[in-house]
This record gives structure tokens, C-alpha cells and sequence, in this order.
């Protein structure tokens, strides 16, 4: 998706109603960085609720060292394959690993897996390691962002924008919640009004309905047990 389609879309519907955008569908130069600025917000936020991305890289994890850095493009670490080929989910929501003190305090019970615990998001710490080689890990990445230099001349339709077309309405609906928020919105009591409220509540159900149908299509293309006996 291109930088161009954002502004077309947002300077077209009912989220500028004021002069940001010229007659030919444009951002206005003056409002590009603040407007791009609240895009790349935007991507952070919904590659942090979505899996977006996923990449992969390969750890050499040795016997002497316990404590591994990932890259900071790491938002969550999915799964991890040990140089015997075994797979460990580690995702918060297929982990088999129990939690222990801290947010983010995972270990395993087990003596047969690595010992492995989550010191943070993008961190991995082995009280022993069974197996030293190279590990293989999957993870949830994060967005890459927009660069702001010559963001006021440049041409959008140039600028590539890492973000399914699917999560554009969602985009747009977080980028009027931040313009139309009042400044020192966040400090008045939360029953005070103001347009920013809309646009934020249209963002969240649209994160909830494309969670929902994403769900949905994973679950469709999901076949059990009883599918497979012809029970289903």
C-alpha cells in the first residue's frame, strides 16, 4: 500500500473536515510530517494487536552464555526450534511454559526442554542448555516506519507503506482519534466529550472486527479430528 492511498483516503472521507488536504486529494505540506508522524504511530499499534509480520532469525546459542538480546524489531517471540529439531511454541497464547514473578517471567516445568524463561519481550535466558548450536526463532515483528526527511516534497505515491490494505479503515479511524484529540485531552475527567472519542471508538471496533474475522478464517481452514474421522 502506497503513502498516497492514506492521504486520498483520509483527505476524501469525513475525517478532515477542515482544510488539511487540497482539492486533488493531497495532504497539505505543512501537515504531512504531523500527519505521518500519527500514521507511523498508527502501524506501531496495530502491529502490536495483529500479526502482521513475521520474521525469522537464526540465534547461536552456546553453553557458556545464558542471556540473549534479540533484535529490537522483536515484539514477541512465537516459536523456537533447537538444533535436534524440536518446537517450542512460546506465544502467550499456545505456551506451555507456567508463569513466574515479573510481566513477562516464563518457565518451563519441564526438565526435557531448555529451562528457557522470557527476561522481556525480545529477550531469552536458559538456566541450562540441553543442546548448544543454532536455534531457530520466529517472531512477531514490528512495523517499519515511515522516514520523516523530505516528507513535506516528497512525491506519496513512492513511499511504500508495509500494511495489508485490509487494515486501512483501521488506520485512518487511529490517525482522526489523535487530530481531533484536543490538547490536554488526557488530563480532563473521562466522561468529558470530545470528537476524538468517535474516532477512537471506531478504531477499537475495527480491531475487534478484523479480529474476529480473522479468527474466523483461521478457524474455518482449521480441520479436527473429528473432520478427519467424517464425524463432522
Amino acid at each position: 500500500m502506497k503513502l498516497s492511498k492514506i492521504f486520498e483516503t483520509l483527505a476524501a472521507s469525513e475525517v478532515f473536515t477542515y482544510e488539511m488536504a487540497d482539492e486533488g486529494g493531497d495532504i497539505l505540506p505543512r501537515y504531512r510530517r504531523r500527519i505521518t508522524t500519527l500514521i507511523n504511530s498508527g502501524l506501531s499499534d496495530l502491529y502490536q494487536r495483529f500479526s502482521i509480520k513475521e520474521g525469522v532469525l537464526d540465534l547461536g546459542v552456546t553453553e557458556d552464555v545464558q542471556h540473549y538480546v534479540l533484535s529490537a524489531d522483536v515484539l514477541e517471540v512465537l516459536r523456537m526450534t533447537t538444533p535436534e529439531g524440536k518446537v517450542y511454541n512460546l506465544n502467550s497464547v499456545t505456551s506451555s511454559l507456567t508463569p513466574t514473578t515479573g510481566p513477562y517471567g516464563n518457565v518451563s516445568p519441564h526438565s526435557s526442554n531448555p529451562s528457557l524463561c522470557h527476561a522481556s519481550y525480545n529477550e531469552l535466558f536458559f538456566s541450562h542448555v540441553p543442546c548448544a548450536g543454532v536455534y531457530r526463532i520466529v517472531y512477531k515483528g514490528d512495523a517499519t516506519h515511515i522516514s520523516l526527511d523530505d516528507i513535506d516534497t516528497i512525491d506519496p505515491k513512492t513511499v511504500e507503506i508495509p500494511l495489508p490494505l485490509t487494515y486501512l479503515n483501521a488506520l485512518c479511524y487511529y490517525v482522526a482519534a489523535k487530530v481531533y484529540n484536543p490538547a490536554g485531552a488526557e488530563s480532563v475527567a473521562r466522561s468529558m466529550f470530545h470528537e476524538g472519542n468517535n474516532w477512537r471508538s471506531m478504531y477499537e471496533e475495527e480491531c475487534n472486527r478484523l479480529k474476529a474475522n480473522l479468527a474466523g478464517a483461521k478457524s474455518f481452514n482449521e480441520v479436527s479430528n473429528f473432520t478427519r474421522g467424517g464425524w463432522v
